[in-house]
This record gives structure tokens, sequence and C-alpha cells, in this order.
């Protein structure tokens, strides 16, 4: 009789619980899609629901990967290859919770890796370069390249190209492993240029007489490397500079100079973006004052 009337205090208790409290929620989910690629994002929907009760007000989420959120419906990213479990557990405005495992619900497969490197890189057209692939390799992996001038590959690394106008190209590689049919793709861009390097100066200069340099380059030169240095080597060595526009003063002693001896000045100018220009043909009149 004693252990009767325990039960039936018990069932009372739970039947008092449910007439105060109202029903559990149920927790439950889905998931689009349940079979990934590395770092493709998954869209997880909730389709809890509070049974009769009191309205969920909180969620808590689980993905297996030790992340975690806290809204209705989060998209989640998996980084690592794998099977991941995951858990949705949801409390209602009374404090009731449930919870919903899906074992080994969410299968990560690898992803290749795409990347590569350009060679040959110049400031003038027409430029060609070559490109190595240094992404993923093996038997399981496919190539797509686009060079961005109506040419394309499919070799992990394809044949030199050449670029004959200035400009900008989107050079895109796609690596696919086919196995999983996972791809990866990277878009860089790559720049030709038509640089040239230039210079204006007087042909015919006085000894002692301060003769003034003009860069005219192309537009786009942030650096330079003047270099002026007597082609016949009868007096001082040569001298730099490293303004756009230089000056400089002719000796006003030449060695075993005779009046109105002409020698032939060499001129070089480095750009900062390397395009070398050599100008053997300046004649600078030496004229020494008598």
């Amino acid at each position: 009789m004693k252990i009767l009337l325990i039960s039936l205090l018990i069932i009372s208790s739970i039947l008092t619980s449910h007439s105060i409290f109202g029903q559990l929620p149920i927790a439950n989910f889905t998931a689009t899609p349940v079979s990934v690629c590395q770092g493709q994002p998954v869209t997880f929907t909730n389709t809890s629901s509070n049974n009769g009760g009191a309205a969920i007000t909180q969620y808590a989420w689980d993905f297996g990967d030790g992340f975690s959120d806290v809204i209705p419906s989060p998209i989640h990213t998996y980084n690592t290859p794998g099977t991941y479990s995951v858990t949705l557990t949801v409390t209602n405005a009374n404090g009731q919770a449930d919870f919903e495992l899906k074992t080994s619900y969410i299968i990560v497969k690898p992803a290749p890796t795409a990347s590569f490197n350009v060679n040959g890189l110049g400031c003038t057209v027409p430029l060609t370069v070559s490109f190595s692939n240094t992404g993923s390799t093996g038997a399981n992996y496919s190539y797509n390249w686009n060079f961005g001038n109506n040419q394309s590959s499919t070799s992990a690394n394809p044949p030199s190209q050449t670029y004959s106008s200035a400009g900008t190209y989107n050079v895109t590689l796609t690596i696919t492993n086919t196995t999983s049919q996972c791809t990866a793709t990277i878009t860089d861009p790559l720049v030709v240029s038509n640089f040239q390097a230039g210079m204006t100066l007087p042909s015919v200069a006085c000894v002692d007489q301060q003769v003034d340099i003009l860069d005219n380059s192309t537009a786009g030169a942030n650096g330079w490397s003047w270099n002026i240095t007597p082609s016949t080597g009868v007096y001082v060595n040569g001298t730099t500079n490293t303004s756009q526009n230089p000056s400089h003063f002719l000796p006003q002693e030449p060695i075993q100079f005779s009046l109105q001896r002409k020698i032939q000045i060499q001129v070089v100018l480095v750009a900062h973006l390397k395009q070398l220009l050599f100008n053997p043909h300046l004649l600078l009149l030496l004229q020494q004052h008598l």
C-alpha cells in the first residue's frame, strides 16, 4: 500500500508539472548539403517544435568540429576533412529543453589547393612569361588554366605565354580532385607594362658648365639611378645620382685635354622597373677657357 501511494504521488507530480509548464519542446533540424568539399558552407535549418508548450527561446548548436552557434538556423563551414556529428539543443521559455543528435551527419571531403608562380616578368611588350603550378599535384588532379589573353591550357605546368599589349590580365587556375570532384580556384592579375626609360640632355656643353639631364621615361617610374661615365677614361671616375632630373658639372682640368676636343660621354639611366637604357651617342664639347 505504501509503494502504491508513492507511485501515485510521483504520477500526480508529473501531471501537475505538465499542467503548469506544458509540453516539452521537440528539437530537430536538417542540413544542406550533408556531403561537402572542404571549405564549402553548410546551411543548417531549425525544424524544432514547441510541441504545444511555451515558445522556444534558446538554441545551442554543436557542429562537432569544436565550433558552435546560438542562432536558430546557422551557416557553418568545415575546414578539415572528416565525418561530423551535429547536436541541436533547444530550450523554451519555461526552461524545458530537448536535444537532437545526428551521428556522422556531415561528410567533408578534402579539397585541392590552387596556387602558381609567374616567371620571366619584364617591363616591355611583347612579354613572354611562364607559369608553374605550386598547388596540388598527382594522378587524381586535373588542371584548367585561363591566361586572360584568349589562351588556355589543361597542363599542370603549361607552355609559356606571350602578351603583345600592355594591360592587366587575370590569370586563373582551377584544380579539380577527380575522385571527390572538389575544386579550388585562384585568380591573380598579371600587369603587363610597356615601360621605356629615356632622357633628354644637351649635346654640347663647356668646361665647368652645369649640364641638366631630364628624365623622359614612361610615366610610372618612381626610382632613378644615374651613372655618368667618361667613355674615354681620360679623367675622373664616373658619378652617380638618384634624382629624377640630375645636374652634372663637367671637370675644370681635363687631363691631356686639347682645345675643342670632343669626348664621348656615356650616360646610363636605370629606371626603378629595371629597364636599362644605354646612350653612348652623347657628345659633350669641352672648351678650355683661356
